[in-house]
């Protein structure tokens, strides 16, 4: 018998809608029975839709039920810190988004409560998932590259290029930083995946769109960065480049239903030959592979292993059916706590970006390379 595990979640907005809720529902050990939401008619409208049988507009208050084993964190940044620390408290596993805090310490006092009570966690850096990102790894640590000489991430998107709109991601009070801490936490995380431990850092953050000078309740705030540029010096003598744009031009060509307005472009380059990918959120998601001897660069197909039950025309497809139908992630997470496995990556590894985040924030201010081990 499938041995089901109870959650509340925190947070009833898009991406607890579009991500979360759909894998929950098709998880056969999850059943949330518990949500949790500011706003009470949204939360009523999300718990219906769902069929959540309990709803809470304060998260202390649910803590405090005792209706669930395991909490789902998907709130702004700064609402990151109090609820996951009151879950862990409370002795609850924890799926908290990224970025894990507002800052390293932060971070790492969640992480270390967790460790303490010996909950199973995670953070959901969502492109370790995907399969191409899998093979790329596998072919990494297969040695394709030889020796690695320096690796360049780009994560181009079209979100925050409307002039006088208000997003709490880029008011710092709310993000901490803004396209650093939202999409580039992903490939910082991937990039030490990768090639291992960064042992220093050297950013510069712009500002480029005029914002709202209000934030929704008629306050200034301090608006963050909307593109940010990280170089890496890897410990192995590595380097590296992560770029992240919110405001780059990046129109997804979906007839489909869907337009994400957004492309990530890797490049890897090492002594014994080169890796690219790119992924277009529409039709590519494609890997090539060029080495010294081996003829015109190639593409390199993702074998079936990494693909679940079929391989996907649509990028979309792909990453609904990686984290609905074959259970990446989200069901991972629920079926660790089920069986009281542990999964990666872990709160240890979310703060280990958070202190790379910080390092970047930190040189961008002074100006200077900032170590990191």
């Amino acid at each position: 018998m499938t041995k089901q595990v109870n959650i509340g979640i925190v947070g009833t907005g898009w991406w607890a809608n579009t991500m979360h809720m759909p894998a929950l529902a098709a998880c056969p050990e999850a059943n949330v029975v518990a949500a949790c939401g500011r706003n009470p008619d949204r939360l009523a409208a999300f718990a219906q839709k769902w069929g959540i049988p309990h709803t809470f507009t304060d998260y202390r208050e649910m803590m405090d039920s005792g209706l669930f084993e395991a909490v789902f964190v998907i709130t702004t940044n700064d609402t990151h810190y109090p609820i996951t620390m009151a879950a862990l408290h409370h002795g609850y596993h924890v799926l908290c988004e990224k970025p894990l805090a507002l800052n390293y310490q932060q971070a790492a006092e969640m992480a270390a409560l967790a460790e303490e009570k010996g909950v199973v966690t995670t953070v959901p850096f969502t492109y370790r998932h995907m399969p191409s990102t899998r093979y790329l790894k596998d072919l990494i640590d297969g040695g394709w590259l030889g020796r690695p000489y320096h690796l360049h991430m780009r994560y181009y998107a079209a979100f925050a290029r409307t002039p006088g709109q208000y997003l709490w991601r880029f008011d710092k009070k709310h993000g901490g930083s803004g396209a650093l801490a939202d999409i580039g936490s992903h490939f910082l995380h991937l990039a030490e995946w990768f090639y291992g431990p960064v042992e220093a850092v050297c950013a510069q953050l712009g500002v480029f769109i005029r914002r709202a000078p209000l934030d929704p309740n008629g306050q200034p705030y301090e608006q963050c960065d909307d593109s940010a540029m990280v170089m890496l010096r890897f410990k192995n003598g590595a380097q590296g480049l992560v770029h992240a744009s919110a405001v780059a031009y990046e129109r997804t060509y979906a007839d489909h239903g869907y337009g994400f307005d957004q492309v990530h472009e890797w490049d890897f380059h090492g002594s014994d030959g080169t890796l690219r990918q790119v992924i277009d959120w529409d039709f590519r998601q494609t890997i090539t592979g060029d080495r010294p001897g081996d003829g015109p660069e190639r593409q390199l197909l993702v074998p079936d292993v990494y693909w679940g039950d079929k391989r996907r025309d649509y990028v979309i497809e792909t990453w609904e059916d990686t984290f609905r139908k074959e259970g990446r992630m989200i069901h991972e997470f629920v079926r660790a706590v089920a069986n009281g496995k542990p999964m990666t990556p872990t709160f240890a590894d979310g703060a280990r970006c958070q202190l790379l985040l910080d390092a970047a924030i930190q040189s961008a201010e002074t100006g200077c390379w900032v170590e990191t081990l």
